[in-house]
């Protein structure tokens, strides 16, 4: 077991599948990490590859993702937000559970979140980025957009609320709005 970097640095190198020997992984090769701080027992590093900007993450297990444009502030909010919806049992659109009557139906589902897409964006054709039904408190999540915007809303909170970083996934922004509003409610 060598250091975090090395180890982080072992990591990518597999996951970017890049040529080189691996004999020659070290703390600053292939990317030189430089540590950003600490969300709770995971640690933050950033590198560079390709002009574009990463996040690479030490903790439990390891991960990297782009930055987009996102701060350690904001994926600290989109932790919090992603560990809240993953207690939600969450069920996805593209998920089907047949003959597990705690779900609504998949077509049930759909037309819950086309309306709560409506209400919360005033767009009668809104656009579903992201829809879930969360199992454990019966109620439905959402991220959407009207369309031709990049600006999204998450609905099924108390309130709707915005959400820009329309350069990460939909997954990332709708974790991100969730922390977002669970940082309000402090």
């Amino acid at each position: 077991m060598g250091s975090i970097e090395r180890d982080l640095n072992e990591y990518l190198f597999l996951e970017f599948e890049m040529e080189g020997d691996e004999i020659s992984i070290s703390e600053t090769w292939p990317f030189s990490l430089r540590r950003l701080g600490e969300i709770g027992a995971r640690v933050i590093f950033e590198f560079d590859d390709d002009d574009e900007s990463y996040f690479a993450i030490s903790g439990p297990y390891l991960n990297f993702m782009p930055k987009n444009g996102m701060t350690i502030d904001d994926l600290a909010l989109q932790f919090v937000g992603s560990e809240w919806i993953a207690a939600q049992d969450p069920v996805s659109l593209a998920e089907s559970r047949p003959g597990d009557d705690s779900i609504p139906s998949g077509i049930e589902r759909r037309r819950a979140l086309e309306e709560l897409g409506r209400h919360v964006t005033g767009d009668p054709r809104a656009e579903i980025m992201s829809g879930l039904f969360l199992r454990n408190s019966r109620r439905y999540l959402g991220l959407f957009r009207s369309l031709n915007e990049l600006e999204a809303v998450v609905g099924g909170l108390d309130t709707p609320l915005y959400v820009g970083h329309d350069h990460c996934s939909a997954w990332r922004r709708l974790a991100w709005g969730v922390g977002q509003w669970i940082k309000s409610q402090r």
